[in-house]
């Protein structure tokens, strides 16, 4: 029963590794803010606007030209 239980707890660990935002970023991706809004898509911005771009590493502000 210990190496079931030991089993699960690996599998769940590993879930929820999975989900964690710091992890994901670690990963190559980026989150990205506009103003109050998430970006998750090129129709989220337009031309001026100002982003917050985080990364793994730190935060960087673009302003987009096209």
């Amino acid at each position: 029963k210990t190496e079931t239980t030991a089993a699960q707890a690996q599998e769940l660990f590993t879930k929820v590794e999975a989900l964690n935002p710091v992890a994901i970023l670690n990963r190559g991706f980026a989150y990205i803010v506009s103003g109050d809004r998430n970006v998750r898509s090129t129709e989220d911005v337009t031309p001026g606007d100002f982003l917050d771009i985080t990364l793994s590493d730190g935060k960087i502000t673009a302003i987009v030209t096209e």
